[in-house]
């Protein structure tokens, strides 16, 4: 099989970086849309409760983490300085009807979380007494067929011993 020719004035050194800089393109593209969330212990430590919920909270994309302020802003509807005021600063500055909300957001969403997480340990219990139940039912029938097996080769056994074994005549008894 003959090899295509490359154009005039590239080289196979060329070409080949070329392609490996397409290839780091497609990579990079596809790098920004991953989804996954800032690990905890890469962001900086949250100084109060304010803080560490808003980082329960925070799923972005790694180009798109806007950080603490900007989801507080958005769960509590207020400015973004604000956010980040009551975020910068421990326990004691967020007002009552603030906290009130952001609790009820945190429960709603923490009831959410356990039903959901209840949910589904329910169905991966009831998934593994269903396995467990069909696994039974697999080696009970492997069992059945060994055991047949076992006595059908029990039974060719004693026909191969009893053609084998000449018939002896007893002299009869005199009467």
């Amino acid at each position: 099989m003959k090899s295509k020719k490359l154009p005039a004035g590239l080289t196979p050194v060329m070409a080949g970086r070329m392609g490996l800089w397409l290839l780091g393109n497609r990579q990079h593209r596809r790098s920004l849309h991953r989804v996954t969330s800032v690990p905890i212990n890469a962001r900086a430590p949250a100084k109060g409760m304010v803080a560490e919920a808003c980082d329960l909270l925070a799923i972005w994309t790694v180009t798109q983490y806007p950080g603490r302020n900007k989801v507080l802003a958005n769960i509590l509807g207020i400015g973004i300085r604000t956010a980040e005021k009551y975020c910068s600063c421990r326990d004691g500055k967020l007002p009552a009807r603030h906290a009130a909300r952001l609790s009820d957001y945190l429960e709603t969403k923490a009831h959410q979380e356990l039903d959901l997480a209840y949910r589904l340990r329910e169905y991966g219990t009831a998934r593994a007494i269903w396995q467990q139940q069909v696994q039974d039912r697999i080696m009970a029938s492997i069992q059945r067929s060994q055991m047949a097996k076992r006595i059908r080769a029990r039974q060719a056994r004693d026909a191969e011993v009893a053609a084998a074994a000449p018939e002896e005549s007893y002299p009869s008894m005199p009467v």
